[in-house]
């Protein structure tokens, strides 16, 4: 699985440490830098993701909100923000979601690490009710 890496300005420390324990985890981490406008950075990462549903982005901003909103507007992505462990759980779990939005001002590095883990780690679980609901999505 790649992981596709992008922030704003706001999420650039956060971000540049965000690889490298992607790399620990195993995954293949392609950090794609920082733009100071948030909705270039998104669309990089969703139209990298959207090439392969194995692949899932992690983008970050002052709160999470930009990125997802700037993605969540496109078919096949299901960005979330996910400011805690279990937000990141269900994102995953029961909306199979491909984008992981990190709001850097509403999270420290110990924290996002775990989120970040949790959300890589977590397997979707194809239970009818989850998969008819994202069909409802678009």
């Amino acid at each position: 699985m790649i992981v596709y890496i992008g922030s704003d300005h706001r999420g650039n420390e956060l971000r540049s440490r965000i690889p490298v324990y992607v790399a620990e985890l195993g995954y293949f981490p392609m950090d794609l830098g920082m733009n100071t406008d948030f909705p270039i950075m998104a669309q990089r990462v969703m139209k990298l993701v959207l090439k392969d549903k194995n692949d899932v982005g992690i983008l970050i901003c002052g709160t999470g909100q930009g990125m997802a909103m700037a993605t969540n507007r496109y078919d096949g992505i299901r960005a979330a923000v996910c400011n805690n462990v279990e937000d990141a759980k269900q994102a995953r779990e029961h909306l199979n979601a491909n984008i992981l939005a990190l709001g850097a001002d509403r999270v420290e590095y110990e924290e996002a690490r775990e989120i970040v883990k949790v959300f890589l780690t977590t397997e979707f679980s194809e239970k009818e009710r989850y998969e008819r609901r994202i069909k409802q999505m678009g």
